[in-house]
């Protein structure tokens, strides 16, 4: 059995030879919606043994996929979230609906965010020093005569 995607469903497609034609012909028997996280009960009777386990093995990986991809995409930019949130509670009607209990959870949060990033193995950056000019003096590349 094959399975493949097609816009907002899940297709399944057996394969038969067809001697006439000495090629094999897939012929879609069954589809179910996308969202779905679980084979439904009308397909499942469709199916053997082997194939319900194959499709229950392609659900589980679809799920844990699309699991991971969200968890990257909330790695991808997280400074440009933060700098708006530094931006929003500058703006006092921005503020609003921020509450201290929200302020609470997100100083919490913060905490939690530190542990992890340490415990993933990013060190907190060490405070560097001013750099010193290394020479004030001006040099005149046209001195006066």
């Amino acid at each position: 059995m094959q399975i493949r995607e097609q816009g907002n469903k899940i297709q399944l497609i057996r394969t038969h030879y067809k001697a006439d034609k000495k090629r094999t012909e897939g012929k879609v028997f069954d589809r179910f919606d996308k969202d779905m996280t679980t084979i439904p009960d009308s397909t499942r009777q469709l199916l053997t043994k082997e194939e319900v386990e194959q499709l229950e093995n392609y659900l589980s990986k679809r799920i844990e996929t699309e699991k991971l991809d969200r968890l990257k995409l909330y790695l991808s930019n997280p400074v440009y979230g933060i700098r708006q949130m530094i931006a929003a509670l500058s703006v006092d009607e921005a503020k609003e609906g921020f509450t201290q209990k929200t302020a609470d959870e997100l100083y919490l949060a913060m905490s939690d965010l530190k542990k992890a990033l340490k415990k993933a193995g990013f060190t907190q950056p060490k405070p560097t020093a001013e750099p010193k000019p290394t020479d004030t003096k001006t040099t005149d590349l046209f001195p006066k005569k």
